[in-house]
């Protein structure tokens, strides 16, 4: 039992210790960088601004006009694309001074220039997520984007030349390439929570409790028809997916596939909220509605074919909780099928049977659980008080699947941001001290005001150095040169903090937490020193998470606390009303178990 008292002394005793240790350290990171700050280079002088490129002298390229014979050059855009206006002075220039032909197509708005567009694509072996504009098509390369374009273009006409490559007739050997690491850790961190959705699993609990309190059903049928429940939820999952993978699979329009993508990610956001919006409601033992669960009109369906027992029964039953749990597992599904639909249909397909494999996996757990004479009624205690866990863990997933979204729509249009900021490292490091001491009186001060309104965790510390390395991360991902030893530094510093925190807990796996934040902490920094931005930003979404944990479980303490205090003050008048009325306590029906299934 955790003395809430106890902690709240402790943590202000030592509120100053990390403070002064955290501006130790950034002191000695500063003095080690000075001679570093000489060498930071400006942002502006390594913008992707094509004008720099010398193009009114023809002997600047190294290619003389003897190797420029006549070949076309296929140029796609996007009327309104930025970064086509910008490059296409540039590669009429090359074309001319060339003497080859240039070919232009608007993508946009002309749907037969769009159709010839996937048709190089296709040719040249183009993934979907590295399709957009602008892009050209000269002998056997494929330059997307301008700067691919500005690095690589005459080279790309030259050996054309040199090997009579035309690009109108080209066709590339294509094998499709694996999925990236990056994105089947993505599916299968998904399938993991979406597999521990309270929905499916309080059905199958139900059912399985429903068959052995029957005479008609030995071991061995409860094994088979619960079996036939599984496969039905995993058959019909499944299917789905290749029918909506299918779909998106079909998709040539990139307009339409960006309005797709667009309107996934929206469902996205909105199932984050709800999601959100649950957990409280589940932390708070409210009676509030919750909006992710099997709805209440179809719980009568579940019961009758729960009642009929039979092996048609088991298989209706399946199919039917896989689509009326929609509410609890579509967001974070259709999610995960618009990143699969990024990759190779085949790798798609393989993926989506493992992710449904992992989705199951649970419901074969609590299967195996009443064969082997194990109680269920532990496992659904358990799922109830943990349910806001599950459902927490689940918004986060379909944020993270949102980011992913969005980032596949930036690499369609193409879409760079380069901010003209030109800190010195030395600089950005005064900057992160004045920060974090500022924050950390500001956080002092508001203290008392803040835990006078609201009873929740508070580390003022914490706060502020989470809020510097956060603003000096968003600099850093927009494009400024950051000195990465700091953000570094600062994350180690949050790393340590949640590591303590959940140490508070005694939660009986610990110590396998203690290797995973070790290994996560060595990737994130891995992602941040290689400059792989995407999956250093997918990770700190993960830190995100662990706070909230944090923030979370101690609200959970302090709730379970006035609960205590509310019960030892009702627990008299209970007893004397049990006292008169001498009823026991009814049963509850199979009705009443299924309405609080998502609980």
């Amino acid at each position: 039992m955790i003395n809430i008292n106890q902690i709240t002394k402790r943590r202000e005793k030592t509120d100053i210790m990390p403070f002064v240790s955290g501006i130790a350290l950034l002191l000695i990171l500063l003095i080690s960088n000075l001679s570093v700050s000489s060498l930071s280079v400006s942002a502006s002088d390594i913008s992707g601004n094509f004008s720099d490129v010398n193009l009114s002298n023809p002997n600047n390229s190294g290619n003389s006009n003897s190797t420029c014979k006549s070949i076309s050059i296929y140029f796609f855009y996007g009327e309104g694309c930025p970064h086509c206006a910008a490059i296409e002075p540039m590669v009429k220039a090359i074309c001319t001074q060339c003497d080859i032909s240039f070919k232009s197509y608007e993508v946009y708005h002309n749907a037969s220039n769009n159709i010839l567009l996937r048709d190089f694509e296709k040719r040249y072996c183009i993934p979907a997520n590295e399709s957009g504009v602008p892009a050209i098509f000269v002998g056997d390369s494929a330059l997307i984007g301008d700067e691919s374009i500005g690095k690589n273009l005459k080279d790309a006409i030259k050996f054309a030349k040199e090997n009579d490559i035309h690009a109108e007739v080209y066709k590339k050997n294509c094998t499709a390439p694996p999925p990236q690491p990056l994105t089947i850790l993505t599916v299968i961190g998904a399938a993991i929570v979406d597999s521990i959705n309270p929905c499916a699993m309080g059905v199958l609990i139900i059912f399985i409790t429903f068959m052995i309190s029957s005479a008609n059903f030995s071991r061995r049928r409860v094994a088979i028809y619960g079996l036939i429940y599984i496969i039905s939820v995993y058959l019909t999952y499944f299917i789905a997916g290749i029918g909506i993978l299918k779909f998106l699979n079909f998709i040539n329009n990139l307009g339409f596939i960006i309005f797709v993508n667009a309107l996934i990610i929206i469902i996205l956001l909105i199932g984050v909220l709800l999601a959100f919006r649950d957990t409280y409601v589940s932390l708070k033992k409210s009676k509030e509605k919750l909006f992710l669960s099997i709805p209440k009109s179809t719980k009568g369906t579940l019961e009758k074919y729960i009642k009929k027992g039979t092996l048609p029964a088991a298989i209706i039953l399946g199919i039917l909780v896989a689509i009326v749990e929609l509410p609890c597992t579509g967001q974070v599904y259709l999610g995960i099928l618009t990143v699969l639909n990024t990759m190779d249909f085949n790798h798609g397909i393989l993926l989506l049977a493992i992710y449904n494999l992992i989705f199951v996996l649970p419901l074969i757990i609590i299967l195996a659980f009443p064969l082997f004479g194990r109680n269920l009624s532990k496992i659904f205690k358990t799922k109830t008080e943990e349910s806001w866990l599950m459902r927490y863990l689940s918004g986060w997933i379909m944020l993270i699947l949102a980011v992913i979204l969005i980032n596949e729509i930036f690499k369609f249009l193409n879409f760079n941001i380069v901010l003209p900021i030109t800190f010195s490292y030395a600089e950005f490091f005064i900057l992160a001290m004045i920060s974090i001491i500022a924050l950390f009186i500001t956080f002092s001060i508001l203290r008392p005001i803040v835990k006078k309104r609201i009873n929740i965790w508070y580390c003022a510390y914490c706060y502020a150095c989470a809020l510097t390395w956060i603003f000096i991360t968003v600099l850093y991902m927009l494009g400024a040169d950051v000195p990465k030893i700091l953000i570094a530094a600062l994350i180690g510093m949050s790393l340590t903090g949640i590591w303590e925190e959940f140490k508070k807990f005694n939660f009986k796996y610990f110590g396998l937490f203690t290797i995973f934040i070790t290994i996560f902490g060595m990737g994130l920094i891995y992602a941040l020193l290689i400059d792989y931005k995407f999956a250093f930003l997918l990770l700190v979404l993960l830190l995100f998470v662990m706070d909230g944990i944090i923030v979370l479980k101690n609200f959970e303490i302090k709730e379970i606390a006035a609960e205590k205090e509310k019960f030892k003050k009702e627990i008299k008048k209970d007893e004397i009303k049990k006292e008169e009325t001498g009823k026991k306590e009814e049963k509850k029906s199979l009705r009443e178990m299924l309405d609080h299934c998502c609980d």
